[in-house]
C-alpha cells in the first residue's frame, strides 16, 4: 500500500497501488490503535452504494427495523447488495489484508493472517475467559510498568481460542477480528457524529483494566452487558478522546 502519511493524533493515510505499510506508518498505527485509509473504494462508487441502500430501505418500508423509531439513523440491514459489494471490493480486501500483517501469533496458533473472512456481526469482549485474560498478563502482573513494550496489543496468540459468548449476547461472535472498521459512503466531517477514539492504545488499555482493582466496586460493570467507560469513572480516557478527521466516500476507518 503506497501511503502519504498525514499524522496528527489519528494516523491518516492515502492509498496508491502497493498494499503494504511502511515501517513508520506501521509504528504509528500500533501506537494509536486506529487509522483512516483514504481512497480505498473510488468515491463515486461509494456514493452509488449509499444511493442503492437508500432505495433498498425505501422499497422495504415497514419490513426493516431502524432506531430510533422517531427518526431512524441506524438500520438492521446486513446483506444488501451494496453492503456485500463493499465488503468484497478488491481494494478493501487488500487494505484489510495489510492490516492483518500488523498482527502476529505464536507458531502453533491456529490463525492464518494471509486470509480474510467476510461476515457482518458485532463483537463484545469479555474478561472472564482465562484464555482471553492471557492477552493482558503483562499488564496485570506489572511488567508493563517496567517495560511498556512487554504488552503487545497486536499479539493474537490468546485471542483466537478465547471464549466470547459467556452471556449469549446477540452482539457477540466467535471469529477473531483484527480491527473494527467501516467504509464511508458520504462526506463525514469531524465532530459531526462520527467515531471518537482515545489514540493512546497501550496507556488506555492498562488504565481501563487496572483502575477497577483499586475501587470498591467494579467500575461500569453490569452483568451480561458490555463494559461502560463513563466520565465519572474514567475521566482521563474521556478527556483525551478525539474525533476522526474528515472522511470522504470510499475512505475507510479502522
Amino acid at each position: 500500500m503506497g501511503f502519504t502519511p498525514l499524522f496528527r493524533s489519528t494516523p491518516r493515510i492515502w492509498t496508491s497501488q502497493q498494499w503494504s505499510f511502511p515501517s513508520n506508518v506501521e509504528a504509528e498505527i500500533r501506537n494509536r490503535g486506529c487509522v483512516v485509509i483514504g481512497n480505498v473504494v473510488p468515491e463515486q462508487e461509494a456514493r452509488d452504494y449509499k444511493e442503492q441502500i437508500k432505495y433498498y430501505i425505501k422499497n422495504h418500508a415497514g419490513q426493516i427495523a431502524g432506531f430510533p423509531k422517531s427518526d431512524p439513523q441506524g438500520w438492521e440491514v446486513y446483506w444488501s447488495q451494496s453492503q456485500v459489494a463493499a465488503r468484497s471490493h478488491h481494494r478493501f480486501e487488500a487494505a484489510t489484508l495489510a492490516l492483518n500483517q500488523l498482527w502476529h501469533a505464536e507458531d502453533d496458533t491456529v490463525l492464518d493472517l494471509t486470509m480474510n473472512l467476510g461476515y457482518c456481526d458485532r463483537l463484545r469482549i469479555r474478561w472472564r475467559d482465562p484464555e482471553y485474560r492471557k492477552c493482558y498478563t503483562d499488564i496485570f502482573n506489572g511488567n508493563w510498568e517496567v517495560n511498556r513494550e512487554k504488552h503487545d496489543s497486536f499479539d493474537a496468540t490468546h485471542r483466537v481460542e478465547a471464549r466470547m459468548d459467556y452471556y449469549n449476547s446477540p452482539g457477540g461472535c466467535s471469529v477473531f477480528r483484527n480491527f473494527q472498521g467501516w467504509i464511508a459512503l458520504s462526506d463525514i466531517n469531524t465532530v459531526a457524529g462520527t467515531l471518537r477514539v482515545c489514540p493512546l492504545l497501550q496507556q488506555s488499555v492498562a488504565y481501563f483494566l487496572m483502575k477497577p482493582l483499586i475501587e470498591d466496586d467494579y467500575l461500569g460493570a453490569l452483568p451480561g452487558l458490555c463494559q461502560n467507560i463513563a466520565k465519572d469513572d474514567y475521566p482521563h480516557i474521556i478527556d483525551t478522546m478525539v474525533s476522526m478527521p474528515d472522511v470522504k466516500p470510499g475512505n475507510c476507518v479502522f
